[in-house]
């Protein structure tokens, strides 16, 4: 299984220094590696060459959108597109499991923005069930929402606090259709834990809310590469920070973190220009400062470079250029 083969990984990318108790991994701990992809809309071609590339990188986990437009075309005229049991039956067969994220808008309810009245919400709630029920048993993670704070989906930034009354909805929905399952709530960027109001930090207030009961863990992305202070040393600490609050969050003991996203884009210039060399170094920092912190999951994002223009910060995250050619952090995951 690719669980074991990412095990392998870490044995080479152990560390030295002391690290707090609290931190310490169990000695036979194994925190499987993931990478975000694109599949909603894909072709069976392009899942095939996606899967293939994830599985020759020992990759256990796929994290990609089951977007509710999709799914929901007429109100309660849910149908599953058929690419997706293709998605996760093939995915299957290269032991590679799925992050599910139920996300972003619907034209028939709020006009498409996030869904802040009742009956937006309780629609949310039955599509994220319809999901749930349809792949019972075949995906281990559902996420509710994106970066919910943010404008996804062309979508609206949402306050955290209809964030938890989503996620109160949703949360006893997915689990009722699939009890096996593990649903992670929050999603959210690293700005949620610098950006600090009058009520506290986007993350605080969220985890004040009582998000925690809503949810069976707590999932982030603790994205530096906007910041002054942007290298691996940056991301480590950015992510150590935020996994010590949520666990001394009321409700979050014993919990499952998950690091949804996390990547550093090889722009060749600019501001954000960064060699690629350098993108491999501290993408295996913010391996090992996650194993460090017990987290359950660390996601990459993302597999594949997007085609366009260069200067584009957002089309240069992939492991793989956009060509399919390796980069060395790929190389690396690869032959470890």
């Amino acid at each position: 299984m690719r669980l074991f083969a990412t095990g392998l990984l870490f044995l080479l990318l152990n560390i030295g220094g002391a690290a707090r108790a609290s931190e310490r991994a169990a000695p036979d701990q194994v925190m499987p590696i993931g990478v975000c992809v694109h599949l909603w809309a894909a072709t069976r071609e392009n899942v095939d060459k996606t899967l293939e590339a994830a599985s020759a990188a020992h990759i256990a986990l796929i994290r990609w959108d089951m977007p509710w437009k999709a799914v929901e075309k007429s109100p309660k005229g849910y149908q599953i597109p058929p690419i997706w049991d293709y998605v996760i039956n093939e995915s299957a067969k290269r032991g590679i499991k799925s992050l599910v994220i139920l996300d972003y808008g619907n034209a028939l309810y709020d006009d498409g923005d996030k869904p802040t009245s009742d009956r937006a919400i309780e629609a949310y709630a039955g599509y994220a069930e319809f999901v749930a029920d349809h792949f019972k048993g075949r995906v281990p993670y559902y996420e509710i929402w994106n970066e919910y704070e943010l404008d996804g989906g062309n979508t609206h930034p949402g306050r955290p606090t209809n964030y938890v009354r989503m996620a109160r909805a949703t949360y006893k929905r997915i689990k009722a259709a699939d009890p096996s399952t593990t649903v992670l709530v929050g999603a959210v960027t690293g700005g949620t834990y610098y950006n600090s109001g009058i009520f506290g930090s986007y993350l605080s207030q969220m985890l004040k809310a009582g998000v925690a009961e809503y949810g069976d863990g707590f999932s982030i992305h603790p994205y530096v590469y906007r910041l002054s202070d942007n290298g691996g040393d940056a991301g480590a600490k950015l992510l150590t920070d935020m996994v010590n609050l949520i666990r001394s969050s009321v409700g979050m003991a014993g919990k499952k973190i998950v690091v949804s996203e996390i990547g550093w884009p090889t722009v060749p210039t600019g501001q954000f220009a960064l060699s690629e060399q350098l993108q491999r170094d501290y993408l295996i920092n913010e391996i090992q400062a996650a194993k460090r912190l017990n987290v359950d999951a660390l996601f990459m994002y993302e597999l594949i470079d997007g085609a366009g223009n260069d200067s584009e910060v957002e089309r240069h995250f992939g492991l793989l250029r956009s060509d399919w050619s390796e980069k060395p952090i790929y190389t690396f995951l690869k032959t470890h």
